[in-house]
Parts: structure tokens; sequence; C-alpha cells
């Protein structure tokens, strides 16, 4: 393929869309679009645009004595063969920006037993993990919901993302993150957010929960930053902490699954389904009232799990 381009649409210095665009203007992919500008620039690149332009002058005779002079247009379709062409040609009614990409790429090589191309034992839930992985980082660092290109490297088993960087912003946000990783940091309210930010992490520790895996490196430009496996189980248990700090409420009338061999209950708030744990007297207490309505507190132990401390009927005192 050819050298590509990152075209933007800013508004406001706010980007509002944003594509990458081949030199010659046949491949072309959109990485943000908050105001629907997709359709538009889909249509310039596949049929050009019309412009009237001037070709000549006529002189009219009114009579002996009078006369004029007639412009003559005619109306002249126009190409759009390339991304300086798209740019020029939209510049004078949105503030437009043409960027050569130039090392526009994140990579993610990670190693361990389950993590090599030897014997081919990397398995598909594997190759899934670390893809959702470079997914929320592309989603983090670039703002956008879009599906990043990823492309495999043999090896440890790698994927590198492309279309990331358009500016040097972004290269330092993805940047800052790692280094944050380094120091165990967890940047609570963000991630409280349920952010993009909140959607990497959870996919990071996800992966550290494979005790395979030996090391993640993490290479952006020319920053490379290698993680051991027992350096981002730090990483979990900060979130753990989290978790436990995070004090929750709520009213429930889908009390299910009881089972009293692991103390556990499944509950509905908010269309979700969540996982409790509690002590044996207030899980005999949820049994022996479980088609009325509880309210329940606790503590989150993890994204789905609670663990519950107090239940009492809405009509009754708290235990």
């Amino acid at each position: 393929m050819d050298k590509t381009f990152f075209f933007i649409i800013k508004y406001n210095d706010i980007i509002e869309f944003k594509c990458v665009i081949s030199k010659d203007a046949k491949y072309f992919r959109v990485l943000k679009d908050e105001l629907n500008y997709e359709e538009m620039i889909r249509e310039l690149l596949h049929k050009g645009y019309k412009k009237v332009i001037k070709t000549r002058e006529e002189i009219i005779k009114i009579d002996e004595n009078k006369s004029y002079i007639k412009d003559i247009f005619k109306e002249e379709h126009i190409d759009i063969n390339s991304p300086d062409d798209l740019n020029n040609f939209l510049k004078d009614d949105f503030d437009c920006e043409l960027i050569e990409e130039a090392d526009a790429i994140f990579e993610i090589v990670t190693d361990g037993a389950e993590f090599s191309f030897q014997n081919n034992i990397v398995s598909p839930s594997t190759k899934n993990e670390v893809s959702m992985l470079a997914t929320e980082l592309f989603k983090f660092t670039t703002e956008s919901d879009y599906e990043p290109i990823q492309v495999e490297k043999h090896g440890s088993y790698a994927i590198e993302v492309k279309d990331v960087f358009t500016d040097k912003f972004n290269s330092k946000k993805l940047i800052e993150l790692i280094k944050s990783i380094e120091s165990s940091e967890i940047y609570e309210e963000e991630y409280l957010k349920k952010s993009y930010y909140y959607q990497f992490i959870n996919s990071l520790i996800k992966l550290v929960s494979n005790k395979s895996l030996k090391t993640i490196t993490f290479k952006v430009k020319n920053f490379i930053a290698e993680f051991k496996h027992k350096d981002l189980i730090k990483l979990k248990n900060k979130i753990k902490e989290i978790y436990n700090s995070q004090k929750i409420n709520f009213t429930s009338k889908k009390i299910r699954a009881i089972d009293f061999e692991n103390l556990t209950f499944k509950v509905t708030y908010k269309d979700k389904t969540l996982y409790c744990k509690t002590y044996e007297n207030i899980l005999r207490h949820i049994d022996e009232n479980k088609n009325k309505d509880f309210k329940l507190s606790g503590f989150y132990t993890s994204v789905k799990t609670i663990f519950i401390d107090n239940a009492f009927l809405l009509d009754n005192n708290i235990l």
C-alpha cells in the first residue's frame, strides 16, 4: 500500500473527524467521526465534484451601436486523486489538516509458555486476550470506538497496531500511561468512570491472570517498556484495593442461585447480574425471605463481585 496520511477536520481545535487515506486516495479508513462527515468524504473520493469554470468571453451585439461582453461558463467534473486534492477542496469551508503518517504504530509483545508460535501452541483465546488489550489501548490513545488494524508478528506472540498517532500528544499520552503501569499507579477517578482507560486496565488484568505469561513489552516509537508478570500482579492488587474502598447500597427484588457451601448468591442490579458473597447468617436470612424486597449494602471485590455485609428487608431492621 502507498504511504498514508491522516486527514483531520477540527472545530475550535477539537478533532471532529479523522481518517487515514493513501497517497492515491484509494485506501480510506475512518478513525473518528463525531458529526457524520464520512458520507461526504466517501462521496468526494468516489465521485469527485463539479466545478463551474469560465471558459471564454463572448461579445453580444444589441444593435449596431451597442454591445456587451458575456462570460461563458461550463461545468467541469473534478476527481479527487490524492489527500492534497481532498484537503484543497475542503479547506475553504472547514478547518482541515493533512498530516503525513510517520511511525504511527505501537507494538505489544508477550512472552511465556502459551505465548509463542513455536509448535503452533498459541491458542485462539490467548490471541484474543492480547488482541483485546491492543484494541483497548488503541481506543484509549485515539479516544474513538473504531477497531484498529492489527498485524500479528511471529516469535513471541506480538501484535502491531497501525494508524494510532496523529500528533505528539497521542504518543505522549500512551507513553505516560505505560510509565504509570511501571509504578503500579492507577488513575482511580478515571478508572471509576468506566472510560477507555478502565477498559484497557481490565484487559491488562485479564491477561495477567494467565499464569504462563512471563513478560509484556510495549513499544511506542523509541520508547520500550518491559513488565514481568510479578510486577503486573501489583497492578491487579491496586484494583482490588479500589474496589474494596467502594461502598454500594441498592435494593433488589431478584435474589437467586443461593449457594450455602460458598456463601454466595446472584442478584440483578440495573439490569446486570452481580455475584455476591456474604456471611452465613445474612445468607440464611435472605434465603428465608428470598421472594421479598431487600436493601443490600457492601463493597466491590471485583468488577462484578460484591461482598454484602448488611442486608435487611425494606420493612425491617438492619441485621
